[in-house]
């Protein structure tokens, strides 16, 4: 999202992007709109455990990760797919967040973010418009911001608290980032910028670790999508 009128910018965490991390944007129960008179088609096309995942789903996931990303709104094959795979992982994570027991949400932070929408800019959109032109709701974005938030403390608890960087690794990064720049900040004044980064990136392996485990362990069952023919589900894993 762009900066509103007051010049401010809404910081949605939208970590998520090729990687289970960048990935994941929590769209459980969100439910597809569809243009005035169409035909409501749902069906369901996976099943992780004992949940299923809805091509209305998959639809809603991709619309507000494209206005929330401020990108065109791609509906080929392959972005559906990508958004499915996202929404298995989702499910996995949403799990563990519930046997978990730990209340990852910020009251605070999330009243603030979610009364900001209303005045964050969308691709130079305002919210309502922006609404209006991907075809989502107020309370499907909102829910968006709130699953959001509610997965990014759960990983700062899960896999970033207590994580303890070495100094020879933060030297290398800042080698990495600087080399030999005439122009570059002493270390000191960026030792704690570079800290987090690192802590963030480990975050990620340790997360994508975790994944592949409860996909190999989740019974994760692919349906036919109404793009493709009708034919036998598939289990791809046990």
């Amino acid at each position: 999202m762009g900066a509103d009128a007051e010049g401010q910018q809404l910081p949605v965490p939208l970590f998520f992007g090729a990687n289970v991390l960048r990935g994941l944007t929590l769209a459980v129960g969100l439910l597809a709109v569809w243009p005035a008179g169409a035909e409501i088609l749902d069906r369901t096309v996976a099943i992780v455990g004992s949940e299923a995942i809805l091509a209305s789903e998959v639809d809603t996931q991709l619309r507000l990760e494209a206005m929330f990303n401020e990108r065109n709104l791609d509906e080929t094959p392959e972005a559906r797919e990508q958004a499915l795979q996202r929404l298995i992982d989702q499910r996995l994570i949403e799990s563990q967040i519930a046997l978990s027991g730990i209340r990852s949400e910020n009251g605070a932070e999330l009243e603030r973010q979610t009364e900001q929408l209303n005045k964050a800019a969308f691709a130079g959109r305002s919210f309502p418009e922006a609404l209006k032109a991907y075809g989502v709701t107020e309370e499907q974005a909102r829910g968006f911001l709130r699953r959001q938030l509610r997965f990014a403390g759960y990983v700062s608890f899960r896999y970033r608290a207590g994580v303890e960087i070495a100094d020879d690794k933060i030297r290398a990064e800042y080698r990495r980032l600087y080399g030999n720049d005439p122009a570059a900040p002493p270390l000191e004044q960026v030792r704690e910028e570079i800290t987090d980064a690192l802590r963030q990136r480990q975050a990620e392996a340790d997360l994508e670790d975790r994944v592949r485990q409860l996909r190999a362990t989740t019974r994760i069952v692919r349906l036919p999508t109404l793009a493709e023919p009708k034919t036998e589900p598939v289990e791809v894993s046990p």
